[in-house]
């Protein structure tokens, strides 16, 4: 397995040393979804055609990781692999046109769609660093609806290997708990875990609460069915060094 990249799920897919797999695994995109910068798109677009023309002359296989949460845009309904999907950033705009690049160009392919990857060390901008400092600074920016789906990174790097090695090839892939938490059980567990409280401010957004279905991912890794306390799980092992971080 080729693995480019240097961010958090690059260094999960690194760990596995998963040196029997013939796929190129591409997680080098625009890192913060939140940038409108033209130049970060593309750099990307530039790296995953040069991927993709990689991936041609060996005769590899290309994964190519999207974001769960940016390309099906808001919606109430479970997200399923095979919805019109409405993204309404610029980011996941441009995931939505990179994964239409990567299906059009005649490579095999394995787009997984990740939404809340969680593990160490992460950027400040990503979803539980964020609420870490701000629970630490005692005011936390809470959406109404708002809910999310945490999947440890080890845990996708692990899930993209195995459908890999059950021969998911052509596939667009949920690869996600199939848990969704709202913020405010997320923050109130942190709460906890950093033994402070913190004021609860109700933010402008709109309602969005992120459900994923992963019956086509389980049809793969029938042995993927979290607990229910999976996500809190996964704040116990991080959030401790999340606040480390930035102590």
């Amino acid at each position: 397995m080729e693995i480019q990249g240097t961010g958090l799920l690059a260094r999960a897919f690194a760990a596995l040393d998963a040196r029997d797999d013939d796929a190129l695994v591409f997680a080098k995109g625009v890192a913060d979804s939140r940038t409108t910068a033209p130049a970060e798109y593309e750099r990307e677009t530039r790296e995953l055609d040069a991927a993709i023309r990689a991936c041609r002359a060996a005769g590899q296989a290309l994964v190519y990781l999207s974001g769960g949460g940016a390309i099906y845009g808001r919606t109430a309904a479970v997200r399923r692999e095979d919805d019109l999907v409405q993204p309404d950033t610029m980011y996941g705009r441009h995931q939505h046109t990179c994964e239409q690049a990567v299906v059009a160009s005649g490579v095999g392919y394995l787009i997984a769609r990740v939404p809340n990857a969680v593990g160490h060390p992460q950027r400040s901008a990503q979803l539980v660093p964020a609420l870490v400092q701000q629970v630490r600074t005692r005011r936390v920016t809470i959406d109404p609806g708002a809910s999310r789906d945490l999947i440890d990174a080890a845990d996708v790097a692990e899930l993209v290997t195995a459908l890999l090695r059950a021969g998911a090839r052509d596939e667009v892939v949920n690869v996600a708990s199939g848990i969704s938490t709202t913020v405010s059980d997320l923050v109130a567990h942190i709460e906890r875990l950093l033994d402070t409280t913190a004021e609860h401010v109700a933010g402008v957004g709109e309602p969005d609460p992120q459900r994923f279905s992963i019956a086509r991912l389980q049809s793969y890794v029938p042995g993927w069915r979290p607990a229910p306390e999976y996500p809190f799980g996964i704040l116990e092992r991080y959030v401790g060094i999340a606040a480390l971080d930035r102590a």
